[in-house]
């Protein structure tokens, strides 16, 4: 009568005990995550069930080490007392694993959810952001007639390149910069320590094909496109919507040799590239953010 009294309560403490089985929920399927996550986090169920199991670890110790005369004077015998020790250690140590496997893939499918949101997000503002700068290009340029009549940078390229292309504000639409900056580009690109410049520039005689110069402080030269093709971005840029500056650390991130910054040149929803100068030469790197 005994035995089965003890067998019916260790079935019953076994089946019912543990913090994580009674509080812990764990992430839906992600077939059905839809909206707010609603799933648990926080670790202190399973935490409270890893601190009984470790005292009832202690308790089975103490019994098995115990012998019935040590329990002459105890409320349970020996056996009760290791049966039941047992059953608990086994109860919310199962529930503690329960819990640490449930709230770590909760923390996995929240963070996966912001990622995907931020992302989302992201994309909409960038999206908004040039929907509006291109229709304000046409007003900015028009409130500008110097620049479009003379830039400093005209010379340069004149010199530079004999007339074989032209400063051309080409780029359309705009890309994340005023107007009176939407063709330039600034930024240390051969590492000297000076300033360069970029400009937007197109070829003086058909078929007019499309591309930057690249103007060093030093009198180094490089034309992207417009005639000169530079890796994937071929010897015409006028598939290009957007381009920027990116910082020598991110740009020998993937051209390990780049003297300087580089250049990003993009396209909406498509493959860009980077561009940086590796001894004297334009070189280009696939550009994924």
């Amino acid at each position: 009568m005994v035995g089965g009294a003890v067998s019916a309560l260790l079935g019953l403490v076994v089946g019912g005990s543990g913090c994580s089985y009674a509080f812990v929920e764990g992430p839906p399927p992600p077939t059905e995550r839809a909206g707010l996550l609603h799933c648990t986090s926080n670790m202190w169920a399973p935490v409270v069930d890893s601190a009984v199991t470790g005292l009832q670890g202690v308790r089975v110790l103490l019994a098995a080490g115990a012998s019935d005369r040590d329990y002459d004077m105890a409320t349970l015998s020996r056996n009760w007392d290791l049966g039941i020790g047992v059953a608990l250690l086994t109860a919310f140590g199962s529930s503690a694993l329960f819990g640490y496997m449930r709230t770590s893939e909760c923390r996995a499918a929240k963070d996966e959810q912001r990622t995907e949101l931020a992302r989302q997000t992201s994309a909409t503002q960038l999206y908004a952001r040039r929907r509006a700068e291109a229709s304000t290009l046409a007003e900015r340029l028009a409130a500008a007639p110097a620049l479009r009549d003379r830039w400093p940078e005209d010379d340069a390229i004149a010199r530079a390149y004999g007339g074989k292309v032209v400063r051309s504000c080409w780029l359309n639409p705009a890309p994340e910069a005023a107007a009176i900056d939407a063709c330039v580009r600034r930024g240390d690109f051969d590492g000297d320590g000076r300033p360069d410049v970029a400009v937007l520039v197109v070829e003086a005689a058909e078929p007019r094909r499309k591309g930057i110069a690249l103007l060093t402080s030093d009198a180094e030269r490089s034309l992207l496109g417009a005639g000169n093709a530079v890796g994937n971005g071929g010897a015409d840029f006028s598939w290009m919507d957007a381009w920027r500056v990116s910082k020598k650390a991110e740009t020998t991130r993937l051209i390990g040799r780049a003297a300087g910054d580089g250049l990003i040149v993009e396209k909406a929803e498509s493959a860009s590239g980077l561009i940086g100068i590796v001894a004297g030469r334009p070189q280009w790197a696939q550009w994924s953010d």
